[in-house]
């Protein structure tokens, strides 16, 4: 089974999470949405129904019931959400095709093949845009490689979903969060280059030896693999797990783990360097590579979830054998505490990598009131033993810290990805039933 297979799968659905249906329908001034009038409402009001949400809106001038309009929306007061009417849609003009047309009109952009394709998705998924948002949207499509288009539109459509600023960075770190590429392959690619074309400019210099520091965190040789999964990768990692779970996004631990090696400024972290020596570069295969990678560790924190009770937060560490590198990615899901951050009592946590000899390798940990099910998922056969045999330290070690663990077992990956579409289930994780509102108008 190739990386991709599982790794691509893993950073795909996290991606398709951010646009996933919301609960809530969320407004904002300046938004354009479409909405059909269901009945009008004394006092200048009417129930509109916008997708699959149905409001009851504040009008300024009187409509007609059971017909389509567009409208702007202007707010929200005592009285209720404030709409304006920009349009009528015709009888006749009202499929989809129409519809888009009239959308990319109303703010006066082209009906180009591309941007007649981003209106589609907008109104087929009923997602509400300010004029500002289409245009800079269109400018980035049109930006775009024809091959990328449609992985630019679904991620402009993710980027909105989740309310990012919408900007040709958001879009292109979200993409590059997906790479299948491992991180440290890509940092080391970059160190190659660096040392290649010996730039001696401040920054450069700068970042040449934060790389080489970070690549100096060797986690052993390659040759004792089985006993690094069995033993210090699954009892290992999730010490470090429960020492992190607290953390709120994963660039405190991305941080953490490429803190300068030589005393240089500890605030300068790998990215802001980067961004830096991106500024100082002019050859253009460099600057690509760096450009890249600052867009990739841009990306992993645009992954992290919050959905009101729970969240969830993927983390992708570079780790360097001595003769190659992998990734060690690791993916927290779990019930959101008072102070936001993840509660180690309940949560599901997978950790994935890819080591030479063992393959890809993933553990998969289930808390549920911190009682533990551990399942080790790996096509060795020598596996099991190994595991088996520390099963008991690491059982006593987590007990030490108040984790009860009911189950340690290894299994083959099956014949198709573990992680293709939505197959993964989410651990049932329990949260109080509560409401959680913002700033912006939720339907």
């Amino acid at each position: 089974m190739e990386r991709a297979s599982v790794m691509g799968n893993l950073l795909k659905q996290a991606v398709s999470q951010l646009s996933q249906p919301q609960g809530q329908l969320i407004l904002k001034e300046n938004q354009v949405v479409l909405g059909h009038v269901l009945k009008l409402i004394p006092d200048q009001k009417a129930q509109i129904q916008v997708g699959h949400s149905k409001l009851v809106a504040h009008l300024d001038t009187p409509i007609h019931p059971l017909e389509k309009y567009w409208f702007t929306v202007k707010g929200s007061d005592q009285l209720g959400i404030k709409l304006k009417i920009v349009k009528q849609v015709e009888i006749d003009k009202n499929s989809q095709l129409a519809t888009a047309k009239d959308l990319l009109s109303l703010f006066q952009q082209q009906h180009t093949k591309n941007n007649m394709l981003l209106a589609n998705e907008l109104i087929r998924l009923n997602i509400p845009i300010t004029k500002q948002q289409l245009i800079t949207a269109n400018e980035i499509i049109k930006n775009t490689h024809k091959a990328q288009i449609p992985e630019t539109i679904n991620t402009i459509i993710s980027a909105l979903k989740k309310q990012y600023p919408l900007s040709e960075v958001i879009v292109r770190s979200i993409i590059e969060s997906q790479k299948s590429e491992p991180l440290a392959q890509q940092i080391d690619k970059l160190f190659q280059t660096l040392q290649q074309e010996n730039i001696q400019t401040k920054s450069i210099k700068q970042l040449t030896e934060l790389i080489k520091g970070v690549m100096q965190v060797s986690i052993g040789n390659p040759d004792n693999d089985l006993q690094l999964v069995s033993k210090d990768i699954v009892q290992n990692v999730l010490l470090a797990t429960e020492k992190n779970l607290g953390l709120m996004d994963e660039t405190k631990l991305w941080h953490q783990l490429n803190r300068e090696r030589d005393k240089m400024n500890e605030t300068l972290s790998l990215k802001n360097m980067l961004i830096s020596a991106s500024k100082e570069v002019a050859i253009p295969g460099l600057k690509d590579q760096i450009d890249q990678l600052i867009h990739r560790l841009n990306g992993q924190s645009l992954l992290y979830q919050d959905n009101g009770p729970t969240q969830q937060i993927i983390t992708q560490i570079p780790l360097f054998f001595n003769n190659s590198q992998t990734d060690l990615t690791i993916k927290w899901n779990g019930k959101k505490q008072a102070d936001g951050t993840i509660d180690p009592a309940f949560c599901r946590i997978i950790f994935y990598l890819q080591l030479p000899r063992l393959n890809e390798t993933m553990i998969d940990v289930q808390i549920q009131n911190r009682v533990m099910n551990i399942t080790v998922r790996n096509n060795s056969k020598a596996l099991e033993k190994l595991v088996t045999l520390y099963s008991n330290e690491l059982k006593e070690h987590l007990s030490n810290i108040d984790y009860y663990v009911t189950s340690v077992k290894v299994t083959p990956f099956e014949k198709k990805a573990e992680f293709q579409g939505n197959s993964i289930k989410q651990v049932n994780i329990q949260t109080p039933q509560s409401s959680y509102t913002g700033v912006d108008i939720k339907i």
